[in-house]
């Protein structure tokens, strides 16, 4: 993208938009701590689409290409793109709060590289629309497939999701913690 009012303006509004989604998070985190990541934490998946939207309209495919194109800018550009890196730290901190306040909430030991989980674990599972309509059999479970539209954020066991892996096939697994 060569015209920097744009550039700014698509920044300013994905600040906006993830500042709007935080704000909505924070205020679901208030009314019930206990219960945020199981029924609520969804809301943050809002992040993906702002992130794509300012992908496509300033025309960078990444984020180290926006970052280029924000060097070649003028100062405004600049300035907010500092707001969205505030935004960004701001969830940041939101999410260390969210992990401060569940490990305070049981007897938690932090994993190690090389450690092995039980394969009951639960994740939820947060397709997009393209990613069902492009490759519904890595992404659908035999939970929504026995109850279509039920929700689109559905808990999952590791062992359901590595049932997937076939011979020809193999499951990613990708941990999002943060969307930045």
């Amino acid at each position: 993208m060569t015209d920097a009012v744009p550039l700014r303006d698509a920044l300013e509004k994905a600040s906006q938009d993830l500042n709007d989604i935080l704000l909505k998070a924070q205020e679901k985190f208030q009314e019930n701590e206990t219960q945020f990541v199981s029924q609520n934490i969804g809301i943050l998946c809002g992040g993906l689409e702002v992130y794509g939207v300012l992908f496509k309209q300033s025309g960078c495919e990444d984020r180290e290409t926006l970052e280029k194109a924000i060097t070649q800018q003028g100062t405004e550009v600049k300035k907010a793109a500092a707001k969205l890196l505030d935004v960004e730290d701001d969830w940041s901190e939101f999410l260390r709060s969210i992990e401060a306040k569940e490990l305070s909430q049981g007897d938690y030991i932090m994993p190690s590289i090389g450690d092995s989980i039980s394969q009951e674990i639960a994740f939820t599972r947060v397709p997009t629309k393209e990613d069902r309509a492009s490759n519904p059999l890595s992404l659908s479970s035999p939970l929504e497939k026995e109850n279509p539209g039920a929700s689109k954020y559905e808990t999952v066991n590791l062992k359901d999701i590595l049932a997937l892996s076939t011979q020809t096939s193999s499951t990613l697994l990708v941990l999002n913690r943060h969307f930045a």
